[in-house]
């Protein structure tokens, strides 16, 4: 492995690519190898992305594949993920989010996040399909998906007033406490978008303020006070 990086870094960059195949043909020998391989490929592949962009089904997760293996695949997907390729990634991420492994589940949402992030063609996109996850039972996976909605939304809240309001009207339908607190942070952070709904929410998490974990009844606070400056005729009638 050392080898091969210090040629990755030394070698003409018309013979980089020989390492990049040599690597990939690597992954397919024991699952030891495979492990050490990937961890190899990450480090170099944030700087010679083009060398393995060719290889990206190599990158995909197979569900016997080990914790450590899922993890360096979703990593190398992510960073290697640009505006050509990024719909073929996110279908397979699709996938991923699904997964009976639920802490896989979860990275591959930040790792979603991080593309929307850094790719603004598909931030909308990643966007709609993270509301829509918060649909899910599965309070890990909506709790993940409201924590990077709330990231995403902070780049661009006035691109995204649509997107608010939809949220702002499942908060009675999410119950993971970390979900539900960061919905009512977002409310509160952009209660000037959603004037009219803001209160409502307000007056209805006052009635379930005594059955909220500690983490929510912080968010109903702070969003009490944020309308009580903002919206103190609304507010007030509460």
């Amino acid at each position: 492995m050392a080898v091969a990086q210090l040629y990755c870094y030394v070698a003409p960059r018309s013979e980089v690519q020989i390492v990049a195949k040599s690597l990939i043909r690597l992954l397919r020998h024991h699952r030891e190898i495979q492990t050490i391989v990937l961890k190899s490929i990450v480090s170099m592949a944030d700087k010679h992305k083009q060398i393995f962009e060719p290889y990206l089904k190599s990158f995909y997760v197979h569900s016997n594949d080990s914790s450590y293996v899922k993890c360096y695949k979703l990593e190398i997907l992510t960073t290697l993920a640009n505006a050509s390729n990024i719909a073929t990634i996110l279908r397979e991420f699709q996938t991923y989010v699904v997964s009976p492994d639920k802490e896989f589940g979860a990275q591959t949402i930040q790792a979603i996040g991080r593309c929307a992030s850094t790719i603004p063609e598909v931030t909308e996109a990643c966007l709609n399909g993270l509301v829509t996850l918060m649909s899910k039972k599965d309070e890990t996976i909506v709790a993940e998906s409201v924590v990077i909605i709330k990231k995403l939304l902070q780049i661009n809240p006035s691109q995204y007033s649509d997107i608010i309001k939809h949220i702002v009207r499942m908060v009675d339908k999410v119950t993971a406490p970390a979900a539900r607190a960061s919905i009512l942070w977002l409310i509160g952070e952009y209660s000037d978008r959603i004037s009219k709904l803001a209160p409502d929410v307000l007056r209805k998490m006052a009635k379930s303020f005594p059955d909220e974990e500690t983490i929510v009844k912080h968010q109903i606070l702070n969003l009490a006070a944020k309308l009580f400056v903002t919206n103190n005729k609304q507010t007030h009638l509460l």
